[in-house]
């Protein structure tokens, strides 16, 4: 006769019998797991590993399973530990009832287990089911511990799925030393629920060189993280960004979950003596009126100049438009105002040169004074760091109308 238990979060339901446990066979995956009897000594085994329900989607989805003990012994295991991996990998404790600790297992008795998992991914998986995983008890057989099913994953028809992506990946430093490489991206989450427990991976060939977990990412909103420092070889290096890496997460695009940086690494005995960046030129887009005076939506453009004579390589420039002598914050309502030239060359016998773009949008009615601003974080050592502020920019520009 069966008792039920229920123990939050897992509901939990004992079976004690003398011929051994009893085994649910409504199996909508395929499951595989061996046991046997021994006169004495443990055998822990998982059994009967299934899903309901039978068409499981990305927010309905739980796994059940039998954990024997295979042993006459009366006492038997205590604290014996399970766990889940999906398609090899642990699960992370936001996914659900991932792992847990069955309190006493005494020989020839089963615990059933229902894990109810939440935030998978759809498309096929394989699930596995290790009992014992760390192998904290001596057992007579150690080759039947795992139990594993394969299972197809659907979204619901109709249900949204937010979307998780990576955004302005870059060094940082543009060029490092060689032992203080730092790349630095944001984690995107579309949708209106924030996103917990995002892991994330920068890779370089196949290789995973950083890692982490995103504690929190807002709901329509993004959080920055800086992977690093850590070391790299002299010379150019191409390295992934990926969040969401094993792709736990079900997301309305798996397209979008990397991006890719390019640095070089300076060699420390070479001293960046000729390398300076700095703006020129601009341009007001529409052209003042007759009155001089300029819309309230106002595009510059202008011209940063990379000059190293001794053919330093490409670097990446980041840009900001300042207003009346502060940097424009994130929060104010303006579009464009800050951007990287990525790969910008140098020109050995003068200057290289790359375009920026700014538009502004809903700028305060009145006179002001817009500056651009390169490397405004100071991330790129320069012979000159005096002349990171365009000066050839009008001295008042004045707002006087919308539009």
């Amino acid at each position: 006769m069966r008792g039920l238990l229920i123990l939050s979060p897992l509901l939990i339901l004992l079976c004690v019998s003398c011929g051994g446990p009893s085994q649910n066979t409504q199996a909508a995956g395929t499951a595989s797991a061996t046991g046997g009897t021994t006169a004495s000594g443990y055998d822990l085994v998982p059994l009967a590993l299934t899903n309901e329900p039978d068409v499981p989607t990305t927010g309905n989805f739980s796994l059940h399973f039998t954990v024997y003990d295979a042993s006459s012994d009366s006492q038997g295991a205590l604290n014996v530990g399970w766990r889940i991996l999906q398609d090899g990998a642990a699960l992370p404790a936001s996914a659900g009832d991932v792992s847990g600790v069955i309190a006493s297992l005494p020989g020839n008795t089963a615990v059933d287990i229902v894990a109810q998992l939440g935030g998978v991914s759809a498309g096929t998986h394989q699930f596995t089911v290790e009992v014992d995983a760390e192998n904290s008890h001596a057992e007579y057989i150690e080759t039947n511990n795992r139990a594993q099913l394969t299972a197809s994953i659907t979204a619901p028809a109709g249900a949204p799925a937010r979307d998780l992506f990576v955004s302005g990946a870059h060094a940082n430093p543009t060029s490092p030393m060689p032992n203080a490489v730092s790349v630095t991206f944001a984690i995107v989450n579309v949708d209106p629920t924030q996103a917990d427990g995002i892991p994330w991976s920068v890779s370089e060939g196949g290789v995973v060189i950083a890692s982490g977990t995103a504690a929190t990412v807002p709901a329509n909103g993004q959080t920055s993280i800086t992977a690093g420092p850590f070391s790299a070889a002299i010379g150019a290096h191409t390295y992934v960004v990926t969040v969401d890496p094993a792709n736990l997460i079900a997301e309305s695009s798996e397209t979008n979950n990397t991006e890719t940086v390019t640095l070089t690494v300076r060699d420390p005995s070479v001293a960046p003596t000729d390398v300076d960046v700095f703006p020129v030129a601009y341009h007001l887009h529409p052209n003042r009126d007759v009155n001089g005076n300029l819309p309230q939506n106002l595009e510059i453009h202008f011209w940063v100049y990379y000059r190293s004579p001794s053919g330093q390589p490409p670097i990446n420039v980041a840009w900001h438009i300042s207003m009346d002598g502060a940097l424009m914050p994130s929060g104010m309502n303006y579009g464009g105002f800050r951007g990287v030239l990525n790969n910008l060359p140098a020109n050995t016998s003068g200057v290289g040169v790359g375009e920026g773009f700014s538009y502004l949008t809903n700028i305060p009615i009145g006179p002001h004074v817009f500056k651009v601003v390169v490397d405004p974080a100071n991330l790129i050592t320069e012979d000159d760091e005096a002349n990171n502020i365009g000066s050839d920019m009008p001295a008042v520009i004045t707002i006087a109308y919308a539009g």
